[in-house]
């Protein structure tokens, strides 16, 4: 497993950054948030990391802080919810406020979120409230 990735940034795409480490390039699926903080930096980062993996494909994801990565392994953990569906709703809600909107059972606030529905929204109350 990789664990976190410190490197320069070298370059930002759609959704994602490379990161050059020791003259190789990894490619990063990263939030909105990320992206944006990242997209002019070129000094040594570091990110969080999760590598997902599928038969046909090896994906990895990064994030800012510890916390990012844990609520995202939480939301991964929801039945019928992936790595890009995770991705995607991290990109438009806090960790904070998610984690919040989780606690008091407000499936509005995650309905708001675009990808998300009723039944998704109740999904992942009901899987990540008994955490």
């Amino acid at each position: 497993m990789i664990s976190h990735i410190s490197g320069d940034i070298a370059y930002c795409g759609d959704g994602f950054v490379v990161i050059d480490y020791n003259g190789l390039g990894y490619q990063v699926n990263v939030t909105e948030a990320t992206l944006n903080e990242l997209r002019d930096k070129k000094e040594n980062i570091k990110l969080y990391t999760h590598l997902h993996v599928r038969e046909d494909e090896l994906t990895l994801f990064g994030f800012r802080t510890f916390g990012e990565l844990e609520m995202f392994k939480h939301l991964i953990s929801v039945t019928r919810i992936g790595p890009q569906i995770a991705l995607n709703i991290l990109s438009q809600i806090r960790t904070g406020d998610l984690a919040a909107a989780i606690l008091q059972k407000d499936e509005n606030a995650l309905r708001r979120i675009s990808g998300v529905g009723p039944k998704n929204a109740q999904r992942i109350i009901l899987e990540l409230r008994i955490r």
